[in-house]
């Protein structure tokens, strides 16, 4: 796709999904989502004849039959978005609309203010399922505090997945590469686990999209610092420790690119990320992220610090998608 087309379609694509919802149709990443099944219940059975249960990585047949899911996977949804985008009238309007179903900020936070909205209104359980939602930690037994923080987290985590990582590969590759990212995404929060039956099986998946989110996540981290100072209140720009304190924190995380725009996030609303996390039945003590708990008058996660925290995604998504119509249009001219 030329550039002259995507300094259109990306705003376009962009203020569609902030402003309206997706209709009560089937979603491409749910599409994506059961091509994956498929795949990996014709692929894994071969797992015993590409090398079995072998202790090497590599030699291993699981993650091998894992490898060639991934990229069966994206090949066709490179090929399938290439081919729609060339139907003779339809092809252009049809990319638009895949553009649109592939940022998700404003989904993202139309979830967390009805989660938040339910929880307000004293309603924990309806509160807790939407929460759950977002999250693959379990929360079954968590109390407010640590479900307000879970939001908290999901919010901030999800911002660079949702959103700026999509726009960057669409800004970079046009919607096949887009949609490229969403699949390895997917992919990753299907299989990317460290059980028993995705620990190899799911491996290549998990380091994809470690590899297609690491500059999207730094970039997220520093359109939220950047934003924050033109919030006033809203962000307690006072509290900032500096990159290099930051990025410690950051790196702290099993993951190379979730702690980057977490880790900013808490530091600006002054509440602490991470701490005691039930994942799978097993409770993981993660990396504090933000201010230490014993510099604040309250380290937690409260309704307004977490609205505070939604107005600043969008502000922040905002100037990411003018930043990068500004790109575009630089190597329009160029």
């Amino acid at each position: 796709m030329n550039i002259s087309t995507l300094v259109w379609m990306v705003p376009l694509a962009a203020i569609l999904e902030l402003g309206f919802r997706y209709p009560h149709i089937p979603h491409p990443v749910s599409l994506v989502g059961n091509m994956l099944d498929a795949l990996e219940s014709r692929l894994r059975p071969l797992a015993v004849k590409l090398g079995g249960k072998s202790g090497s990585t590599l030699a291993n047949g699981e993650f091998r039959a894992g490898f060639l899911a991934l990229i069966a996977a994206v090949l066709a949804s490179w090929i399938a978005v290439s081919l729609l985008g060339r139907l003779p009238f339809f092809g252009m309007w049809i990319l638009l609309f895949l553009c649109y179903a592939g940022l998700a900020l404003g989904h993202l936070l139309r979830v967390g203010r009805k989660a938040l909205d339910a929880l307000e209104k004293g309603n924990i359980e309806e509160g807790r399922l939407r929460v759950s939602h977002l999250v693959s930690r379990d929360l079954r037994e968590a109390d407010t505090r640590d479900i307000y923080r879970a939001l908290a987290e999901s919010l901030a985590e999800n911002f660079n997945d949702a959103f700026i990582a999509p726009l960057f590969w669409l800004c970079l590759c046009g919607p096949a590469g887009l949609w490229v990212y969403k699949t390895v995404s997917t992919a990753d929060s299907m299989w990317g686990y460290r059980t028993p039956r995705w620990e190899y099986f799911g491996k290549t998946a998990a380091r994809a999209d470690d590899v297609l989110a690491f500059i999207p996540a730094r970039l997220s981290a520093l359109l939220l610092w950047l934003t924050a100072y033109g919030m006033g209140g809203s962000t307690r720009t006072e509290l900032w420790p500096g990159w290099r304190i930051l990025r410690a924190q950051a790196r702290s995380m099993s993951s190379p690119n979730a702690g980057w725009p977490m880790a900013v996030a808490a530091w600006m609303h002054g509440a602490v990320m991470g701490g005691a996390t039930v994942y799978h039945g097993k409770v993981v003590d993660k990396p504090l992220l933000g201010p230490s708990p014993l510099a604040l008058d309250d380290a937690s996660w409260t309704p307004g610090k977490i609205r505070g925290l939604m107005f600043h995604l969008f502000v922040a998504g905002l100037v990411g998608m003018i930043l990068a119509l500004c790109i575009l249009i630089a190597a329009l001219w160029l």
